[in-house]
């Protein structure tokens, strides 16, 4: 996301460092002579700057490349190894931990299961704890992002409403990890940063032309990134939005809370107050709820017990007998589909994205989610609104709230180079 800087050398000199960095982390290898070109820099400048940057290891020279007039020049790109980030995503009832690097390849990843309410003050010990070992173990480690459910108080660093597992209300996330560790910690909401994380590191070429006259028999070359929705499908429900290259946060910082949006002002009652959130209808929580009060049909017909599922396991499972001729499983999944769609009915109406792009455990649903999607839209979108826009899964190769707290720390080395040299 576009940052601000000064007019002083040092701010100006760090603006420089942060183009070249982004330049390198987006477009892949370049030589000095084509990174003068398109920063409108002097050689010069760029041999100082370039240098500063191979000095701190933040970047490294390859072999010869062609350059600009068909001149072999030396490449210049990332030292990906060299910098290491911490994505941490807390959810409701798990959080797991891992390690990228600068490109969003994983390295290492852990999972700490089953939390309740009790559990919660322990698990920010926990949390702590096995940060210090990462850093110990490696220290490439330059940043840390932290994914936190909604709504996410930003300025004051709590979360006002946490369903399911309410401890996390409890929890300042600001004063109990932003400055614990002796790297910069950063702290984000996780649709939010999966909206990031979709937007540093996600692809969308060839993506099927929505148009009624096509019919999708053909496709466009790629969506435009800086107007990306990112819809959150996983024990809540959340949207991260970024509109015109800017993550959209809010006064407070809780902006685009698409999850307690109400479907049916008459419908079920939510834990915020409100009736008929979308998240009571199409969250893993509340397929898993519906599951439940039918135990004794699954148990009957299969053998589970949904009494024994995590929220993740029961959405997963119905997700892998859907389609199905059980009227039970058909109703539950119809419903929670469809469900998603009036969501991406309200994203397009309000948002006007050029891609939506859905993530997370329902997001599991694939052909089925989508074809459900394309169906209600067709009927309830503008036809101008809904040609321009393109719904997808995520192909991150890892879920998109942990890769996503990955990439805003990403980020922030990418916006303050600096700071990796500050700790070497």
């Amino acid at each position: 996301m576009p940052r601000t800087y000064g007019t002083t050398h040092s701010s100006m000199a760090e603006f420089n460092r942060s183009r070249i960095v982004q330049i390198l982390h987006t477009q892949g290898t370049r030589s000095r002579a084509q990174l003068a070109r398109q920063l409108h820099l002097t050689p010069a400048a760029i041999t100082k700057i370039t240098a500063n940057l191979i000095e701190a290891n933040i970047i490294e020279e390859t072999g010869a490349i062609d350059g600009l007039m068909q001149r072999r020049s030396i490449g210049l790109q990332l030292n990906n190894q060299a910098w290491h980030v911490i994505g941490i995503k807390i959810a409701r009832s798990s959080v797991t931990l891992a390690i990228f690097d600068v490109r969003g390849q994983i390295q290492h990843q852990h999972t700490i299961e089953h939390i309740h309410e009790s559990d919660v003050q322990d698990i920010c010990q926990t949390i702590k704890t096995a940060v210090f070992t990462m850093l110990q173990n490696d220290p490439s480690i330059k940043a840390i992002g932290i994914a936190v459910p909604g709504p996410y108080l930003r300025n004051e660093g709590r979360i006002a409403l946490a369903t399911s597992v309410s401890g996390w209300q409890s929890i300042n996330f600001k004063s109990e990890f932003a400055q614990s560790f002796p790297v910069p910690t950063l702290i984000e909401h996780d649709a939010r940063a999966g909206a990031v994380a979709q937007s540093l590191f996600g692809t969308f070429e060839n993506l099927p032309d929505t148009s009624p006259s096509t019919h999708g028999s053909h496709t466009i070359k790629q969506a435009n990134t800086n107007y990306l929705a990112y819809y959150l499908l996983g024990e809540g429900v959340g949207l991260g939005i970024i509109s015109d290259g800017i993550l959209l946060s809010g006064t407070l910082g809780t902006s685009t809370e698409l999850g307690h949006v109400s479907i049916d002002v008459h419908g079920r009652p939510c834990e915020c107050g409100n009736y008929g959130c979308l998240e009571t209808y199409c969250s893993a929580a509340a397929v898993h709820q519906t599951m439940m009060n039918h135990s004794s049909y699954f148990l009957k017909h299969y053998q589970v017990d949904p009494q024994t599922l995590t929220h993740e396991q029961a959405a997963s499972w119905l997700i892998a007998h859907y389609p199905s001729d059980d009227s039970c499983i058909t109703d539950i999944m119809t419903s929670a589909y469809e469900a998603i769609a009036y969501g991406c009915v309200s994203i397009i109406n309000a948002f006007n994205p050029s891609i939506i792009v859905l993530g997370d455990t329902l997001a599991q649903g694939g052909d089925a989610l989508l074809s459900t999607i394309t169906h209600i839209c067709k009927q309830r979108v503008l036809p101008e609104l809904w040609q321009s826009t393109h719904i997808v899964t995520s192909h991150l190769h890892v879920d998109a709230t942990l890769l996503g707290a990955g990439a805003i720390a990403t980020q922030e080395l990418l916006a303050h180079p600096s700071s990796v040299m500050q700790h070497p």
